[in-house]
């Protein structure tokens, strides 16, 4: 017997999708009245919803609003926030990146799989580094209100991140960059001293945002590290290169 074509989705997805989509879309009872479709219409929408997030702000609102924690349970929910959060890396839409940064919670973020939490903010990393101003001027602030949920394998190079973003010109993303330093977790600020050795110091030391970085969180500096560290901030920079970079003229 041959196998039954799959339905069309009914009049209620199809309006319910498209009152998503509005001008002026209708979110807040958008999770309840997805419940009350059928399990194949709500799969409709979601599906739908996830698809169009790589290059549509609306549908990560979207998302957002029906995916509460009163609306979906807890495996469903986790889901469909990792196939939209894999949908929006690999699309190259700067907007829904941001857009995720913007509506998800940040221990929403936290919950989400690991791999599909590196790939996701690797790139976001990648753009502090690459200082282009449309990208860090978006992104910047947004990601520093989420570091939490960054995995723990990116915490050195987001620190570095910052530490390059902060002495920018960019006009938002380069004060969220510093906003970000102060702020640090002790887990990511401490990962961070992972990329200071006397090398660093000598290309980046005389960069604004360095020092303060030091000063701030030395006492989570690994005891091997201090030393140098403590050099850096008391001695003249020539005395300092001459101690710990005699090479170098």
């Amino acid at each position: 017997m041959p196998e039954a074509l799959p339905r069309e989705p009914s009049t209620e997805a199809r309006l319910l999708l498209e009152q998503m989509h509005g001008f002026f879309p209708r979110l807040g009872a958008a999770g309840r009245r997805l419940n009350l479709l059928d399990a194949a219409d709500r799969a409709f929408v979601i599906d739908s919803l996830i698809s169009e997030t790589r290059d549509n702000v609306a549908a990560v609102r979207a998302l957002a609003a029906i995916t509460r924690p009163d609306l979906l349970s807890p495996d469903e929910r986790r889901l469909v926030l990792e196939r939209m959060l894999r949908t929006i890396t690999l699309g190259d839409s700067l907007a829904s990146k941001a857009a995720a940064l913007d509506e998800l919670e940040e221990d929403t973020l936290q919950g989400l799989d690991e791999g599909v939490r590196v790939a996701f903010f690797e790139e976001l990393i990648e753009m502090l580094v690459r200082d282009q101003y449309e990208e860090v001027n978006r992104v910047t602030r947004p990601l520093v209100a989420k570091h939490r949920a960054i995995p723990d394998s990116l915490y050195k190079s987001y620190v570095v991140a910052l530490l390059d973003q902060a002495r920018s010109n960019s006009w938002h993303g380069a004060p969220a960059a510093r906003r970000g330093l102060e702020t640090l977790p002790d887990e990511i600020a401490r990962a961070g001293f992972q990329a200071i050795d006397a090398n660093f110091l000598v290309i980046h030391g005389h960069h604004g945002p360095v020092r303060p970085f030091i000063e701030r969180y030395l006492h989570l500096a690994s005891p091997e590290q201090r030393p140098l560290l403590e050099d850096f901030l008391r001695l003249p920079f020539r005395r300092f290169l001459e101690k710990h970079a005699p090479d170098i003229d």
